[in-house]
């Protein structure tokens, strides 16, 4: 029981008004998730991409009549960690999206905050594509991470949603940015190389800085991610993680179509970096030709 009750009015029916307004009704398992959501206990959310998770917590987070609140990207909390200006003081809720480790440094971080929370009754709602019992995979580190597993299941009421729609293909009119080959798609915004962002030394912390510096990118020489080093495919797969969660438009360039870009990659968490750059429109384009598109 947290110290004292969350005032949550109506919270049920800004769920569905949010719904409508964005063309869409709740399934069942994302009404199994608002009812959990209007409890008091933390909430886990986990499932597919695509099904919602990240924006049932966004309204939540939105809706709770609580001031005291921190939303955190799990890029962003690392960023806040490592700078020491990780504060839970005063703080009743917390709400964590895209919870998943695959290096047990990262995952003892996390497991010292979750007690800490719990400690001080501070209220929890995480999304992840995975289970509690998926989190940090590796059978050579993952024993680190059970007891913060059996913390997670004791506390938190643990909803799957796992429903038949990806709400991300459902609008083929929205697009968070355009993809273009060969020729870019000309665009104002900041300009950066794929070379320059994923094949040196750049930290998902350099990701974060440039992103406070425009609204817009443009990324050019895109090539096909199965042709690249290991290194830089996870650079650009955490690119793509910063960049969308911080809303930025991004043009993205290369010499092939996107399908032949993203194909015969085999990387954790690969799955919900295709499905954010399959929301960017699709355009062929060369310099004596009028471009066409795709969703």
């Amino acid at each position: 029981m947290f110290r004292r009750s969350f005032e949550i009015v109506g919270l049920g029916e800004h769920f569905r008004l949010t719904a409508a307004d964005h063309g869409f009704a709740l399934d069942a398992a994302q009404s199994r998730a608002v009812s959990a959501l209007e409890g008091k206990r933390g909430v886990y959310l986990w499932g597919p991409v695509g099904r919602g998770k990240t924006w049932l917590m966004d309204a939540f987070f939105a809706g709770v009549h609580e001031k005291r609140k921190q939303r955190w990207h799990f890029h962003d909390f690392f960023r806040s960690y490592y700078a020491g200006g990780l504060a839970l003081d005063g703080l009743r809720l917390v709400c964590f999206d895209e919870f998943h480790f695959h290096d047990p440094g990262d995952a003892m971080i996390v497991a010292r905050l979750m007690r800490e929370l719990f400690e001080r009754r501070i209220r929890l709602v995480t999304t992840s594509n995975y289970p509690p019992s998926g989190l940090l995979p590796n059978p050579l580190h993952h024993h680190l991470f059970e007891p913060t597993i059996e913390l997670i299941t004791a506390r938190m009421d643990v909803v799957e949603l796992a429903g038949p729609v990806d709400y991300r293909s459902l609008d083929a009119t929205e697009h968070w940015g355009v993809y273009s080959w060969p020729a870019c798609e000309p665009s104002d915004g900041v300009h950066f190389t794929f070379d320059f962002l994923c094949r040196g030394p750049r930290s998902v912390q350099d990701y974060l800085g440039w992103a406070a510096e425009g609204r817009s990118w443009v990324v050019t020489g895109v090539p096909a991610l199965a042709a690249v080093s290991p290194d830089a495919r996870q650079r650009f797969l955490n690119l793509v993680d910063v960049l969308y969660d911080k809303g930025i438009h991004l043009v993205l360039n290369g010499q092939l179509p996107l399908d032949a870009v993203l194909a015969d990659v085999n990387l954790p968490d690969f799955a919900r970096t295709a499905s954010r750059l399959r929301l960017l429109k699709q355009v062929w384009r060369n310099h004596d030709t009028v471009p066409t598109s795709s969703s």
